[in-house]
Order: C-alpha cells, then sequence, then structure tokens
C-alpha cells in the first residue's frame, strides 16, 4: 500500500511541475477566413451596430423590401495606415427552402466591393455563374441592384440571383445607415455652383 501511495504522489508532483496540458489552437472561423481573404494586409475592427425601430424602418425602405427582422448586426471594418479600406457584413437568407449565407464587402463610398458564398445549402447547380458575380462590384444602393431592372440574372439561378441581389441593397442601406461607425465615409459637400455674372454694362435684370 506505502508503495502505491508513493507511486501516486510521485505522478502527481510530475503532473504539478509539468503544468497544464497546452490548449489547442482555435481554428479560424468560415468570417475570418473570408475576413482576412477579402482584407489582405489590413487591421479588422467587428463591431457590433445596434438599430432602433426607426433605423430599422429606414434601412427597409433604402432596400425596397421588408425592415429587417434583427436589429443586431455585425460589420467587419478594415483600415489600413488608419485609413478606411471598406466593410464586410454577412447576410444569412433563404434562397427557396435552404440557407445561403453570403458575405457583401462594401466600398467607403457606398458601392458593393464584391459578394462571396460562404455558405449555400441549396443544390449546387443553383449557384449563379461567375458572371454574375462579376458583374457586381460598382454598383450602388437602387435600381442597378434589382433583378430584372438594372441587373441581369444567369439561366437556371433566378432565385439565387435575386437573393444575392436582395442581400446586397439591404447591406448598401445597413452601411448606410450605420454611417462612419460601419466605416462609410461621408460624401464630400458639393461646391456651390458659381452664378453667372452680370456684366453692369448690362443694367439690372428685367
Amino acid at each position: 500500500m506505502q508503495r502505491a501511495v508513493s507511486f501516486a504522489a510521485l505522478l502527481a508532483v510530475l503532473f504539478v511541475l509539468a503544468g497544464p496540458a497546452p490548449a489547442e489552437k482555435k481554428k479560424p472561423s468560415l468570417i475570418d477566413v473570408a475576413v482576412a481573404k477579402a482584407f489582405p494586409g489590413a487591421k479588422v475592427e467587428r463591431v457590433c451596430m445596434r438599430l432602433s425601430e426607426t433605423e430599422l424602418q429606414k434601412v427597409g425602405k433604402l432596400a425596397s423590401q421588408r425592415p429587417p427582422k434583427k436589429s443586431t448586426t455585425f460589420a467587419y471594418v478594415a483600415r489600413k495606415e488608419g485609413k478606411v479600406v471598406g466593410t464586410a457584413f454577412f447576410d444569412s437568407h433563404i434562397v427557396r427552402t435552404k440557407r445561403e449565407t453570403l458575405m457583401v464587402v462594401v466600398t467607403p463610398a457606398g458601392k458593393v466591393a464584391g459578394v462571396e458564398t460562404i455558405v449555400f445549402q441549396e443544390p449546387p447547380e443553383w449557384l449563379a455563374q461567375d458572371t454574375f458575380y462579376e458583374s457586381l462590384p460598382g454598383r450602388g444602393q437602387g435600381r442597378a441592384l434589382i433583378l430584372g431592372r438594372g441587373l441581369d440574372g444567369t439561366t437556371g439561378a433566378t432565385l439565387t440571383c435575386r437573393a444575392v441581389a436582395d442581400a446586397s441593397r439591404r447591406v448598401l442601406a445597413l452601411h448606410e445607415v450605420g454611417g462612419e461607425r460601419v466605416g462609410r465615409v461621408p460624401p464630400a459637400p458639393k461646391k456651390d455652383r458659381e452664378k453667372p455674372r452680370r456684366d453692369a454694362a448690362e443694367g439690372p435684370p428685367d
């Protein structure tokens, strides 16, 4: 018995000397990987944006759709040398019966910079063609992002194209409502147009 106790005590001492087992390194999430790919070399800040009921209604109006149900969303604001280079939002929605999650990257001026599919649970043949996604960068809010009006879809993926267009407008609306807190750069003030000078010799106006 004494031998058993001594052996147990020895194991306890060795355990203390060795210290706790090293923790396994946490694997990056799909979001982490996507954001790092979208903004290589940038410093990214995760911003929690809580929207009031008034702001939710404004998002719906800007996006020409129903207001979002969730009042909390997250924006990933990327900066290089202290300057905002873009913001990523993740939008999850139903295409037909299954879920799709997109990363929509927005420029500081409020244009689509790119859209990437993160999760797609519908049949893979329903994915839109690359040409559709390649046509999205540079588009702003409104008609340019409405399928069948300013935006053309691809054959066999109409539902997916519509879902992507709706999500893009929704994200642009969130970016506009969020303003500077989510990396939106306010537009430069328009200069007053110079009024035409009237020659004194012409006399006063009639």
